[in-house]
C-alpha cells in the first residue's frame, strides 16, 4: 500500500478531531485490494475505539479498446497508405485476440489475418493483458472500412462491435489538386521548386488546408501544412522539416478556403542535396471529410542528360502490349536535334531498330532499319522539331509480342552542337505467361483420384504448388497432402523464352468434399493469385449400393 497510496488530507488536532485518508488511484488498484478495512482510534488514558467497511473491487469482464498509431496521419487516409493499429485487451480468462473487417460492400464482419503481431499473455494476478498491432494497407475499395479487434471467444467475429473497439478508415477522395516537381534535375546547376496547386472546386467544397510530404517507401514524412484560421482568416503555416526549413524558401502560402490554394517552396540550386530525389505528395483537405492527393517523383543527375530509354516489364506472352520510349531532356527550343535512334543490344553489339531524323522539309521523317519490327510495331509518336518535346514512342501490341522481344533496349541522341547521349534501358524486360488446366469433375466419396496441373512457369522456372478451397473455407489455402498421398513435381523443360513444370496430386475424396476446389499457382505469388476458372471443382458423392436382380 505504501507503494501505491498517498496520505493527502490526513491531518491529527489531538483535543478536535482527526482525519486519516489513504487514496489509491484507480490505474493502481488491484483485485487483490478487496478486504475488510478497519479504522482504530486511540485515545489518552487507554480507551480505544474503531468501525470497519467491506471493500469490493469488482473486475470487469474484458475491456478492449483500439487506436490509430499511425503517426501524423489521424483523419485522412488514401490507397497506398499503411495505417497502424493497436489493440489493448485486459480479459478474466485466457483468450486470444482477433481482427476483424467490414467493408462498405460486405454484410458482416470477416476475419482479417494479414500483418498482425500480437504479444503473448501477461497476468498480474487479477487480470489477463494483451497487445496486438496490426499495418492495414489501404486500397481504392476502402471508400469505408470498419475494422474491429475483439476476442475469439466464438467461432466468427461479431457485427455488433462496441465503438471503443472499433475505427472506421476511409474518405471520399476527389481529383483537386496537382502537384508540380521537375522529373529531373541538374545538380549545384538547378534550383529545386515545388508547389501545391489546387483545381477549380466543386460546388460546396471549401478547403481546410494543404500539405507537402515526402515519401520514403511506405512512409511519409510531412514537410510542411498550410491550414486556413477562420478565426484570423489567413493562412497558418508550419514547417515540420528543420533541415528543409533552414535549405528552402517558402515562397507562396495562400488558401481561399472556396477558391483556390497554393503551397510552393524552392531549394536554391547552392542547397540542392542528393537526398532531395524522390517522390514528393501534395495533399489537399476539403471540409466533410474529403480530400485529393497527388504525387511525382524527382531524379537529381549529376551531369546534364539528354535521352532516356523507358520500356514496360514484365510482360505477359498474349497479355500485355510492349511500349518503348526515348524520351529527351534538357533541350531548349532554340537547339537542333538532328537525329534519335532506338536499337536493340544483343551478342553483336547494338543493331538499329528506328530512327527519327531531321528534315528540312517535313520537320521529321522516320527511318526503319528493322523490317520485322516494322511489321509488328505502332508509331505512337515520334518528333526531333521542336527539340524541347522530342521523342520516339513505339508500342508492339499484344498480339504480335514474341519471346525474342526480351533484352534490353538502347536510345541515342545526336544534335548539332554538344548536346549527345546514348542509355540503354535501365533493366531488361522479361516475357512470362502462367496457364492451368481446368476441369469439372464429381468423383464418389473414398476414391482417390490423380490431378495433373501446371504449365509455362517463367524463367527462372518457378515451383507450381496446389492450393485448395472447401465449402467451409473463404480463401484458397496452400495444399500439401498427407503422408499416405503423393504430391509429385516434374523438372522444368524449357520452352521458347521460359520454361514448362507440371505437377501430380493423388486426392483422396472425402465426405467434407461437398464443394472442393483445387488449383495450383507458383510458389512465388501463393494461393491468393488463384483464379475458380482455373481450378477443379470437386464433389464428393455417396457410392451407389448395387440393386439385386
Amino acid at each position: 500500500m505504501q507503494g501505491r497510496g498517498n496520505t493527502t488530507g490526513t491531518q491529527l488536532v489531538p483535543s478536535v478531531n482527526s482525519t486519516l485518508m489513504l487514496t489509491v488511484k484507480t490505474t493502481e488498484v488491484s483485485c487483490k485490494d478487496s478486504a475488510k478495512f478497519i479504522c482504530k482510534v486511540v485515545i489518552s488514558g487507554g480507551r480505544t475505539a474503531q468501525d470497519s467497511a467491506q471493500l469490493n473491487v469488482v473486475v470487469s469482464a474484458s475491456k478492449i479498446s483500439l487506436e490509430d498509431v499511425t503517426g501524423h496521419r489521424k483523419s485522412i487516409y488514401y490507397h497506398g497508405d499503411t495505417v497502424e493499429l493497436a489493440c489493448h485487451a485486459t480479459f478474466t480468462a485466457p483468450a486470444c485476440l482477433r481482427w476483424c473487417i467490414k467493408k462498405q460492400t460486405d454484410e458482416d464482419f470477416s476475419e482479417y489475418v494479414n500483418n498482425i503481431n500480437t504479444t503473448g499473455m501477461s497476468y498480474d494476478g487479477c487480470q489477463y493483458y494483451r497487445e496486438s498491432t496490426l499495418e492495414y494497407n489501404m486500397t481504392k475499395e476502402d471508400t469505408k472500412t470498419i475494422i474491429a479487434c475483439d476476442l475469439a471467444t466464438t467461432p466468427h467475429c461479431s457485427n455488433s462491435n462496441p465503438k471503443e473497439s472499433s475505427i472506421i478508415l476511409g474518405n471520399e477522395i476527389v481529383d483537386l489538386v496537382d502537384i508540380q516537381v521537375p522529373q529531373h534535375l541538374l545538380y549545384k546547376k538547378q534550383s529545386l521548386s515545388i508547389s501545391c496547386i489546387s483545381k477549380p472546386l466543386l460546388m460546396r467544397d471549401i478547403i481546410s488546408g494543404v500539405s507537402l510530404y515526402k515519401v520514403t517507401g511506405k512512409s511519409l514524412t510531412l514537410i510542411l501544412e498550410a491550414r486556413h484560421d477562420n478565426i484570423l482568416q489567413k493562412s497558418i503555416t508550419k514547417w515540420y522539416d528543420p533541415d528543409l526549413q533552414y535549405r528552402a524558401n517558402l515562397v507562396t502560402s495562400t488558401i481561399n478556403p472556396k477558391t483556390n490554394a497554393t503551397l510552393k517552396i524552392e531549394i536554391p540550386f547552392y542547397n540542392v542535396k542528393c537526398w532531395d530525389a524522390s517522390t514528393y505528395r501534395c495533399e489537399l483537405v476539403l471540409f466533410g471529410n474529403k480530400f485529393s492527393v497527388s504525387q511525382r517523383s524527382l531524379s537529381i543527375m549529376s551531369s546534364a542528360q539528354y535521352i532516356e530509354t523507358k520500356i514496360s516489364t514484365p510482360v505477359a506472352l498474349n497479355k500485355d502490349d510492349i511500349k518503348i520510349d526515348c524520351l529527351t531532356w534538357n533541350f531548349e527550343t532554340n537547339d537542333t536535334i538532328a537525329e534519335i535512334v532506338l536499337s536493340k543490344l544483343g551478342s553483336n553489339g547494338l543493331s538499329r531498330i528506328i530512327a527519327a531524323q531531321l528534315s528540312f522539309s517535313e520537320g521529321t521523317k522516320l527511318k526503319w532499319y528493322d523490317m520485322n519490327y516494322k511489321s509488328r510495331a505502332v508509331v505512337l509518336s515520334a518528333s526531333v522539331y521542336p527539340a524541347s518535346s522530342a521523342n520516339i514512342s513505339l508500342q508492339i501490341p499484344k498480339h504480335n509480342v514474341r519471346c525474342s522481344d526480351a533484352g534490353s533496349y538502347v536510345c541515342e541522341v545526336i544534335s548539332i552542337g554538344d548536346k549527345n547521349g546514348k542509355i540503354p534501358s535501365t533493366e531488361k524486360f522479361t516475357v512470362e505467361e502462367i496457364t492451368s488446366t481446368s476441369s469439372i469433375n464429381t468423383y464418389t466419396i473414398g476414391k482417390t483420384i490423380v490431378l495433373k496441373c501446371g504449365g509455362k512457369v517463367g524463367n527462372p522456372p518457378g515451383l507450381p504448388i496446389w492450393c485448395r478451397k472447401t465449402s467451409h473455407d473463404i480463401n484458397y489455402m496452400e495444399y500439401i497432402g498427407n503422408d499416405n498421398l503423393m504430391i509429385s513435381v516434374t523438372d522444368p523443360k524449357p520452352f521458347e523464352c521460359q520454361f514448362e513444370r507440371f505437377s501430380l496430386l493423388q486426392y483422396n475424396v472425402s465426405v467434407d468434399d461437398k464443394h472442393t476446389e483445387l488449383g495450383c499457382a507458383l510458389s512465388s505469388e501463393g494461393c491468393d493469385t488463384l483464379k475458380p476458372a482455373t481450378a477443379f471443382a470437386i464433389k464428393g458423392l455417396n457410392p451407389e449400393i448395387d440393386k439385386p436382380t
